[in-house]
């Protein structure tokens, strides 16, 4: 089991020399949203947390309403992605309430299986992040199981899933800890751990990027 980090700007600049001595394996990075577009860290995030030897994957925070939305989040994330390796899964984040709270489990799972889609036959290794109530109650997870998951659930003494599908990932908590990691601001960084040896498995069967 490896102990990693996810980031964004909100974490400011960040050591990650630091990090690694302190246990951190690996870095997800936020890289875009459907709203914002690119994070103004997203590159300097990338290339600090490549130079020390960290493992270093990615995701994308989805804003999309409709499978064509869908896909335009989609190519956007490719624009974005050009150029750079990632030992760790591409991920789409889907989880907003106020933009897909009320769309209906159909349409949902349609918007993340299109996403996901286009980033596969790009050659990536794909997952899907979100938080345990909506892997429970707002997909048709039988249309979603091929993907590794990353769950959130904080505070929590396990992830908690029961449900079809497998947890590559489970964020525990929003306020950890680790020297040289910027506080996003809710009490310190959110932390990861990954069940899987991602590395192994992507880099050594020339995914994303490799």
């Amino acid at each position: 089991m490896l102990r990693g980090v996810d980031v964004s700007k909100y974490n400011g600049r960040c050591d990650y020399q630091k990090a690694k001595k302190s246990g951190v394996n690996f870095v997800i990075i936020k890289a875009d949203s459907g709203a914002t577009g690119e994070d103004p860290m997203w590159v300097s995030h990338y290339l600090g947390a490549k130079e020390v030897g960290l493992g270093v994957g990615t995701y994308w925070y989805c804003y999309a309403r409709d499978v064509n939305s869908a896909k335009r989040e989609a190519y956007m994330f490719l624009n974005s992605l050009k150029g750079m390796k990632f030992d760790y899964p591409v991920y789409l984040d889907l989880e907003d309430e106020k933009y897909q709270g009320n769309l209906g489990n159909k349409l949902r799972t349609d918007i993340a299986v299109e996403f996901l889609s286009i980033l596969e036959s790009h050659g990536y290794y794909v997952g899907m992040y979100s938080m345990k109530y909506w892997f429970d109650q707002k997909f048709d997870m039988n249309r979603l199981k091929k993907y590794d998951l990353w769950i959130a659930r904080w505070y929590s003494q396990s992830h908690g899933y029961t449900g079809v599908g497998e947890i590559g990932m489970w964020q525990y908590t929003n306020r950890g800890r680790f020297r040289g990691m910027g506080n996003t601001g809710e009490g310190g960084v959110d932390c990861n751990v990954s069940y899987v040896d991602y590395p192994k498995l992507i880099v050594g069967k020339n995914f994303n990027g490799y």
